[in-house]
């Protein structure tokens, strides 16, 4: 090679470089740079409750009428299977106790009240229910008297409801049960393109390839940044 092609190889060479350290350096579209978490669920959404002892019998009845609901549906159901692992709140105990306790649930994802999610430890998912809820409409209640013909009081319920059936909706979405999966795709079942009341509705939809926006029992839920599952307190 002459001298002269070799500096012209080198100018080459040079450039080319350059230009791959200016792509490096241009900004990646949003869509890019986002991408859906790797499955990493072992196809059994396991659903936890740390339930404050007052409400703590009207949440789980309002999950078990929920997943009745869902295996009912005949639509496609979200994972393998789902199983509702309920605890009560410890009525005294010290924090490295609590934080034990909870953190020993094995859960994908956690409903519980914002005292109690303060304290939970773990990798789970979170829904967080309001300290202070409605009661439920009577049709509701008397179908939750189905579940537990002993409920007497049925606050929460219905927001237990609604968030066994969105969990169960953010895992068809996703096509997992792991938590990262559930808290990137609540938004995309709550605030998506298709309204849909009922989880068969909303599976039909998700089939379709479409985002859904299941209409909830109690209004105002919402996801924060960090992908908790939220529901705005009754307003007094």
């Amino acid at each position: 090679m002459t001298a002269a092609k070799r500096a012209g190889f080198v100018v080459t060479a040079v450039l080319g470089v350059s230009l791959l350290a200016g792509c490096a350096d241009m900004p990646v579209p949003a869509a890019e740079q986002t991408s859906a978490p790797s499955p990493s669920g072992d196809r059994v959404l396991v659903i936890g409750h740390l339930a404050d002892p007052a409400t703590a019998a009207a949440t789980a009845a309002g999950s078990e009428l929920a997943l009745a609901d869902i295996r009912l549906s005949g639509a496609a159901q979200p994972v393998d299977s789902v199983r509702l692992e309920h605890r009560g709140a410890l009525p005294t105990a010290t924090v490295v106790d609590e934080l034990a306790y909870f953190s020993s649930l094995p859960a994908d994802v956690v409903i519980s009240t914002p005292q109690i999610v303060a304290k939970q430890a773990g990798e789970a998912a979170v829904v967080q229910l309001p300290e202070s809820s409605e009661a439920p409409e009577e049709a509701f209640v008397q179908r939750l008297r189905t579940i537990d013909p002993s409920a007497a009081d049925a606050t929460g319920a219905a927001e237990a409801y609604d968030a066994t059936i969105i969990v169960a909706l953010a895992a068809l979405a996703a096509n997992d049960d792991g938590a990262a999966s559930l808290r990137s795709t609540f938004a995309s079942v709550i605030d998506g393109d298709v309204v849909c009341s009922s989880y068969g509705e909303c599976a039909t939809a998700l089939a379709d390839k479409k985002t859904v926006r299941y209409q909830a029992l109690r209004s105002g839920w919402s996801v924060s940044d960090d992908g908790q599952l939220n529901v705005a307190a009754a307003k007094n």
